[in-house]
């Protein structure tokens, strides 16, 4: 029988093994620091996600290099192989996942428990990361709160190697040019669609295993021998060096992951596979470097390290854990976590990854099943508790319960999502123009530009302005600026280029009132587009934003009552630089743009901001978006300012 053609470095007997690989620890260690710096907020770091893809392309390469010397050799065994997956990924993810339900049992929210329990269910069967993709959405609950995010990247690697061992054995059949041709065309045809889908569904490019295929394939092309070796030590060289800043590069500059992974991740894995590739055939410079013992060593325990420093950082934002969240401000608590990751990691490799994985003759294979499958149906049965018992819900107050239900508030239908206010997941051209835009001739009009922060107005305005028409658009991310800044969505810039460039042009509208989260740097934009506006006659209004917490408030608000802690102790830590933003811009708006400002700092902090719209009804739903009671409140004051 035909099999897959080996690396010539290789025999074919069954027990050659390819020899220890440091630089390729090295590489994993630059794969969980970026991701763990990107997670912690360190800014040179915050392309860090990328990270991940790196390790997909190692995963590729080593577990695909042993089946295919296994194959080759006659000696590869489903069972054997699915055995090495289990010691080497269960017994350290068991016990994270039993450290952190005891933790989420004591701090989440009922409605986040279930929630967590849900993704326990799908993490114990390799599945969360169908979980995170069926609740990704615009008001999805922020990641910083789901404990198990990062467990999405196991899910699609065990369900790759699902089916890795049958499509491998599948390519044996076959001559070694023609499993090379197969193996080079499922990798590319999952790359492009990879790519295609990133421009029209990201959110599945992302997250669904066959859109992820061909970065571990990318791997599997080098241990398979099916790319041509670097021979000479000046290929390895540019080679090794050209991969290390393939690298970087998008740990330090990737900001914009609208579109990835796709082609934005191409740069990581060519990089991973570059460095891997010329650690073939030889010693290089950047191959030194990242064999070096302290680099290694984090290599060793990365799996580890991984899979704790997510949990961690989820769980101080709860601010009940560690110590208090006002010292976040301070700067203390980030290396707190970083270190106690490192901790952790060194304790669950050397206590549970070494013991299950380096001497599988002192702990059998019935026994690794016993321990494990136990492990899982403690867990299951766990996780189906706190959803039957609806998130154990008598840990907390009534009047806690009560306010934690805004956190599962959906605006969608409230704002005109995806119709009149366009979110990542939709392009422009789904912006209705001839609904957002409707004008009647005996009524007056209002067109309300911005962002997603203009868009929670909408309600409030349309009950208070009967008599007016409230016209709508709005992007996510996107203030009402003539001339928004690069950085900016495609959606924003057309969006604001038709409203700009061609509907104000033809079309009047009595009020034009813009809104949104103003920050500094649009203050010169704003002052063009209020001149502009003089400019042809529009009458421009413009609307402050409102106060942003530091997490949801109606989490802080229902952990404050659990603890009996008082109100004030959620403001944000921002408040203050908040307010002089604020009054800054209340200040160009009077003196230097000559255009009505209202401002929510001066209408409702005096002294303090409220953090009820109503009795019992938090100002927001979120950590920044206005509730619809807020809403109203807020457009009572727009009112006062247009009919005076």
């Amino acid at each position: 029988m035909p099999t897959v053609r080996l690396p010539a470095s290789h025999g074919s007997n069954s027990t050659d093994r390819r020899r220890y690989r440091p630089d390729i620890d090295g590489l994993r260690a630059i794969a969980v620091l970026a991701v763990i710096g990107s997670h912690a907020g360190v800014s040179w770091l915050a392309g860090g996600f990328t990270g991940v893809d790196i390790f997909f392309v190692i995963s590729g390469y080593l577990i695909c290099g042993i089946i295919f010397r296994e194959i080759a050799a006659g000696t590869f065994s489903v069972a054997r192989f699915y055995e090495r997956r289990i010691r080497r990924i269960l017994p350290a993810l068991l016990v994270m996942l039993f450290a952190v339900t005891v933790l989420a049992s004591w701090l989440l929210l009922p409605g986040e428990l279930i929630r967590f329990a849900r993704t326990l269910l799908a993490t114990l069967f390799s599945g969360s990361n169908f979980v995170f993709w069926r609740e990704a959405g615009y008001f999805d609950t922020n990641a910083i709160f789901k404990p198990l995010q990062h467990t999405w990247s196991l899910g699609v690697e065990e369900q790759f190697y699902l089916l890795l061992p049958p499509f491998l054995l599948l390519l044996a059949l076959f001559s070694s040019r023609t499993s090379r041709i197969l193996l080079i065309a499922t990798a590319a045809v999952s790359f492009a669609v990879s790519v295609y889908l990133c421009f029209t569904d990201s959110i599945s490019a992302f997250y669904l295993a066959p859109l992820r295929a061909w970065e571990l394939l990318v791997g599997a092309l080098i241990s398979g021998d099916a790319l041509p070796k670097l021979r000479t030590r000046t290929a390895r060289e540019a080679a090794s060096l050209g991969g290390l800043a393939l690298i970087l590069l998008p740990i330090y500059f990737l900001r914009d992951t609208r579109f990835f992974p796709g082609a934005l991740a191409l740069p990581s894995c060519l990089g991973a596979a570059l460095i891997i590739a010329a650690g073939e055939t030889g010693p290089s410079l950047a191959g030194r470097v990242l064999s070096l013992r302290p680099i290694v060593f984090i290599g060793l325990i990365s799996y580890s390290v991984y899979l704790w420093h997510w949990p961690l950082f989820v769980f101080q934002h709860t601010d009940l854990l560690f110590v208090p969240g006002r010292l976040q401000g301070q700067g203390i608590t980030t290396p707190i976590l970083v270190a106690l990751s490192l901790l952790l990691g060194y304790l669950s490799w050397r206590f549970i990854e070494q013991p299950f994985r380096s001497r599988p003759q002192k702990i059998a294979r019935r026994t690794v099943l016993i321990l494990t499958g136990s492990g899982t149906l403690a867990l299951t049965t766990a996780a189906l508790a706190v959803i039957l018992t609806h998130g154990l819900p008598q840990r907390f107050p009534p009047p806690a319960l009560a306010m934690s239900h805004y956190l599962d508030f959906e605006p969608g239908a409230l704002w005109r999502q995806d119709t009149c206010f366009i979110t990542p997941a939709v392009s422009v051209t789904q912006y209705q123009s001839d609904v957002c835009l409707a004008q009647h001739p005996d009524h007056k009009s209002l067109l309300l530009a911005g962002d997603s922060h203009a868009a929670s107005l909408y309600p409030g305005l349309l009950a208070a302005l009967p008599d007016y028409d409230i016209l709508q658009a709005n992007v996510s991310a996107c203030t009402a600026l003539l001339h928004e800044p690069a950085q900016r969505s495609r959606n924003c810039h057309n969006l604001f280029g038709f409203v700009f460039d061609d509907y104000l042009l033809h079309h009047h509208v009595d009020i034009l009132l813009l809104a949104g989260e103003w920050q500094r740097p649009d203050f010169p934009a704003l002052g063009e587009t209020i001149a502009w506006a003089h400019q042809h006659h529009i009458n421009v209004i413009i609307a402050g934003d409102n106060l942003d917490f530091d997490a949801p408030l109606p989490r802080l608000l229902a952990a404050a009552m659990r603890h009996a802690r008082g109100d004030r102790t959620v403001l944000p830590l921002s408040a203050a630089q908040q307010a002089a933003t604020d009054a800054d811009l209340a200040t160009l708006a009077r003196n230097t743009w000559h255009a009505p400002y209202i401002s929510y700092f001066a209408a409702f902090c005096q002294p303090d901001c409220p953090l009820y719209a109503t009795d019992g009804v938090p100002i927001t739903f979120d950590k920044q978006h206005l509730t619809l009671e807020a809403s109203a409140r807020y457009a009572a004051v727009i009112k006062a300012a247009i009919q005076p």
